[in-house]
């Protein structure tokens, strides 16, 4: 899906001529997208870090670099194994554990009378 919303089916597949491993380099055509897209999932898949910032993105080797921080993370997101996106909380105060079963149970005075 595009930015505006439309679809258009890839044609043939490609490997990009970037110095990366296959998994990342492998690469979807689609006629009337003028814009090279990257895909992080594939990166990431390939034992690639990729680091965002204001006006670019750098993508690292993770079998030979280590990033380290000065600071604890502002924001956390765990990738979902289902589709192999980030999912970032809405709230900051989301419990962690989900709730699987809710039971009415009686209070202890009723049960003691």
């Amino acid at each position: 899906m595009l930015p505006d919303k439309r679809t258009h089916q890839a044609t043939k597949k490609m490997l990009l001529r970037q110095p990366l491993r296959d998994g990342a380099r492998e690469v979807n055509i689609v006629p009337g997208l003028h814009s090279t897209l990257i895909s992080v999932p594939k990166l990431a898949d390939s034992d690639y870090i990729t680091v965002f910032g204001k006006t670019k993105a750098t993508i690292y080797d993770a079998t030979t670099t280590n990033v380290e921080a000065t600071e604890s993370p502002v924001l956390t997101a765990h990738r979902c194994k289902e589709t192999g996106l980030w999912k970032l909380p809405l709230e900051n105060n989301q419990p962690t554990d989900n709730i699987n079963a809710i039971f009415d149970l009686p209070s202890t005075c009723k049960t003691l009378l």
